[in-house]
């Protein structure tokens, strides 16, 4: 697998295109999950997508994240990784870390720092 720009390639030589550039893949057995760069000045909260390794179809696509901070709720999800307890973590810009199952997309638990 590799990926430049908004594609996404897979070694079957799959191509699978976005919106918006690629930031960050992650492998989860068979899933890839992907973490979309969002250019400043666009709303776009919907941007972890869980891709299918074996045909690139999307799987699921991460629910958004209510900002509280921000009052035009733009709240993009800027990062992605991987838990010991194989979920997948997903932060937004103000700080709400998402944890979801890599398999279905569904939300596990959350967690957000609160000043």
């Amino acid at each position: 697998m590799r990926y430049k720009g908004n594609k996404l390639v897979l070694d079957s030589g799959c191509e699978v295109l976005f919106d918006h550039g690629l930031k960050d893949v992650l492998e989860f057995g068979e899933i890839f999950v992907v973490l979309l760069s969002i250019p400043v000045g666009t709303t776009y909260n919907r941007n972890v997508f869980g891709i299918s390794k074996a045909d690139g179809r999307v799987l699921w696509q991460i629910q958004p994240t209510a900002s509280i901070v921000m009052p035009t709720n733009d709240n993009p999800y800027v990062g992605i990784g991987r838990k010991e307890d194989g979920a997948v973590s997903a932060t937004t810009f103000d700080g709400i870390t998402v944890y979801l199952d890599p398999i279905s997309g569904k939300e596990v638990r959350k967690w957000s720092w609160t000043k």
